[in-house]
């Protein structure tokens, strides 16, 4: 089934349009497993082995999942927000103008990739403690929008089907986080309270990357603009969650001393 949701688009984008459209698509959706790679896989690899050691001792692993959620939303978030403020003109640096189309197409599937992101977690947690079969069935549901959306969506091409990736994962995103909270019946409020802080560090880095954008895109080199935009988020996002969230900060040292 995962085989089936990773790749339909890409299939259905080579038959319904045509192979620069699916070229596009294929570079937007690299470009994201590769921020999920770098950020939530470690998360999730560690998480996995810790859980199901921490079940085995005392049964309880609630609240260090919830913490493992707030750690990755925190990262996704970010990661995600600013490889979307950047994607132009990040892929003309990186690639050059005649790939352009991946700009738009790269932004859309940013917000794809950070719901990914709280869903990988959920399949982590079900994976260490044994209890998979919800997560299955809520893949197979997405498996099947999928095949629904994505043959109309294709006909108009890549954009449109990041569109309706967004839409399939958006809509997929309450069943696993419900096969995530039944095992020990962790509240939806609960859940959702993980995510204040990182949608909190989010939104300021995010409108600090918005007002670099609008002073400084195209009056500087595109290469500057880049370094700058990755600094100034980097240093929005520590400062919030540094100077002003001291159970997030507290929670994020643990895990790396950890």
């Amino acid at each position: 089934w995962g085989l089936i949701v990773g790749q339909t688009p890409t299939v259905l984008l080579g038959i319904f349009a045509d192979s620069r459209a699916a070229g596009f698509y294929a570079l937007s959706i690299r470009m994201v497993e590769i921020v999920l790679k770098l950020t939530v896989r470690a998360i999730q690899s560690v998480a996995q082995s810790a859980v199901a050691a921490l079940r085995r001792q005392s049964g309880a692993t609630a609240p260090f999942f919830l913490e493992l959620t707030e750690l990755t939303a925190l990262v996704s978030f970010t990661s995600f927000a600013g490889l979307a403020l950047i994607a132009f003109p990040l892929t003309d640096v990186l690639l050059g103008p005649e790939w352009q189309p991946v700009s738009v197409i790269l932004p859309i599937m940013c917000i794809a990739g950070a719901i990914k992101a709280l869903i990988s977690m959920n399949e982590a947690y079900l994976l260490a403690i044994d209890g998979l079969k919800p997560f299955v069935r809520a893949i197979r549901i997405e498996a099947l929008i999928g095949l629904a959306i994505f043959p109309v969506a294709s006909l108009y091409g890549g954009t449109a089907v990041a569109v309706a990736i967004v839409m399939q994962s958006t809509l997929v995103l309450p069943l696993c986080m419900r096969a995530a909270q039944l095992p020990e019946a962790i509240s939806t409020s609960s859940y959702l309270e993980t995510l204040r802080a990182p949608a909190i560090v989010c939104a300021a880095m995010t409108l600090a990357l918005i007002i670099w954008r609008a002073f400084a895109l195209e009056n500087i080199p595109d290469i500057l603009y880049l370094v700058g935009a990755i600094i100034i988020g980097v240093a929005v996002a520590g400062t919030v969650v540094f100077g002003f969230m001291p159970k997030t900060r507290q929670r994020l040292k643990e895990y790396v001393a950890g």
